[in-house]
């Protein structure tokens, strides 16, 4: 199985990954690093809910199993 090369770095800070736009933009982030190495994968925004309202939100990877794609 082809699987990217993914390193470490330092986290860019363009983005707050827990709003729901950063989350849409990291969800685009990881489909188009599968994408580059030929992977279709299904990435969710979902959002995190603490008591009556959405706090954070988050992304899933439902097609992804132990961090490759099924």
């Amino acid at each position: 199985m082809k699987v990217p090369p993914f390193r470490s770095a330092p986290a860019k800070l363009e983005h707050n990954f827990t709003t729901q736009a950063g989350a849409h933009v990291l969800a685009g982030m990881i489909r188009e690093a599968w994408a580059k190495v030929g992977h279709d994968v299904r990435v969710d925004v979902v959002p995190l809910q603490t008591g009556n309202q959405h706090s954070s939100w988050t992304v899933r990877m439902p097609t992804l199993l132990n961090g490759l794609p099924r």
